[in-house]
């Protein structure tokens, strides 16, 4: 006959039963806290100062248009460089719950040109009607034929986002294009 098993025998049963009960409990506990609300500190919802955003390069002189020589080619694009504070750039779907997150749409006279989820962002002239833009006032307006370039931070639905005092994030520029830029 075999002997029985030492865990079979009751006064081991209720050392083993009484182990058991001392790590359910520790491991309830455990559990217990990981649900406080200290952990709640640990989540991050990204930059939350105000943010900003400026326009890097290329900058005009004096007020005067930002100059492009884009020769012939029909596919030139001009770079654009942007200064973002307190804001990240991420492409559409990339934010999560960041509030201060998005990316940079391209507007040219209104129009949208491009997007970007970095600091850059090509003026794109394959998209425009008119690639060339002298600065020399319309017959009919009077207006500079200058291109109007404003970059600004959009979320996913191209929505802008704000500043902490309700304004939207962009900033501006003014374009000329010649096939050569002309000597100052």
């Amino acid at each position: 006959m075999t002997p029985p098993s030492p865990l079979h025998r009751p006064a081991r049963l209720g050392l083993v039963a009484g182990a058991l009960a001392r790590l359910g409990l520790v491991a309830g506990a455990l559990a217990g806290a990981a649900c406080t609300s200290d952990s709640a500190a640990d989540i991050d919802v990204g930059p939350t100062g105000d943010p900003t955003l400026a326009i890097a390069e290329p900058l005009s002189e004096g007020g005067a248009p930002v100059c492009a020589s884009i020769g012939t080619d029909p596919d030139f694009r001009m770079p654009f460089y942007v200064s973002v504070q307190q804001l990240l750039l991420r492409p559409p779907g990339a934010c999560g719950a960041y509030a201060q997150c998005g990316e940079l749409a391209l507007y040219v006279n209104g129009v949208l040109n491009n997007l970007s989820s970095v600091p850059a962002v090509d003026l794109l002239f394959r998209r425009l009607a008119d690639r060339y833009h002298d600065g020399s006032p319309h017959a009919a307006s009077g207006e500079p034929d200058v291109l109007s370039v404003r970059i600004a931070a959009v979320d996913a639905a191209l929505e802008p986002l704000l500043d902490h005092a309700g304004e939207p994030l962009s900033d501006e520029v003014q374009v000329t294009s010649f096939v050569t830029c002309p000597e100052p």
